[in-house]
């Protein structure tokens, strides 16, 4: 059943907004039915490593992780659907694309990744529990819809397209 939902949720997406959808590269959001509001690279804040020593004196045999703070507590767009629909065009393929949800720190955001975590699904290395699933839908020009498998409970989201540095922040409200 929740495969039929998501299947028509997709050809709703592709119904409603992709007749409209942007000739221009990018990562946009669909807003109500018919609105693609285009998604800009998340601001970043800072990165500190944590852990790197360990890592050097155990000959590689512990992890470490880079801590990658974005600005603001809150991203700028934001969103009340549970299921977001993305529209990406550019030089990323549905393969390479993730949600990631954010946790909170002080007045930012952090989203923390980790070289011993990566694979060749999850490439910037992001700890599984903050993956969100995504189904997408490809399309002849290269372009493609991405949509969450399951609803997302409201909170802050980086949707990266290959590593944390081309990652866009959303919020669900």
């Amino acid at each position: 059943m929740r495969w039929f939902a998501l299947l028509l949720l997709l050809g709703s997406a592709l119904a409603a907004g992709l007749e409209k959808a942007p000739a221009e590269e990018g990562v946009y959001l669909l807003r109500g039915d018919a609105e693609w509001v285009k998604l800009e690279p998340a601001p970043v804040a800072g990165t500190r490593i944590r852990g790197l020593e360990t890592f050097i004196e155990s000959g590689g045999y512990t992890r470490f992780f880079v801590d990658t703070a974005l600005e603001g507590a809150k991203a700028a767009r934001r969103t009340t659907d549970r299921l977001p629909r993305f529209f990406c065009r550019g030089p990323f393929s549905p393969a390479d694309i993730l949600i990631v949800r954010l946790t909170p720190q002080g007045g930012g955001r952090l989203s923390r990744t980790s070289p011993g975590a990566a694979s060749m699904t999850n490439k910037p290395g992001f700890p599984q529990g903050d993956l969100v699933r995504l189904r997408t839908s490809a399309h002849d020009d290269g372009s493609f819809l991405a949509v969450p498998e399951d609803p997302l409970p409201p909170g802050e989201y980086l949707l990266v397209t290959d590593d944390i540095g081309s990652g866009r922040d959303f919020g669900v409200d």
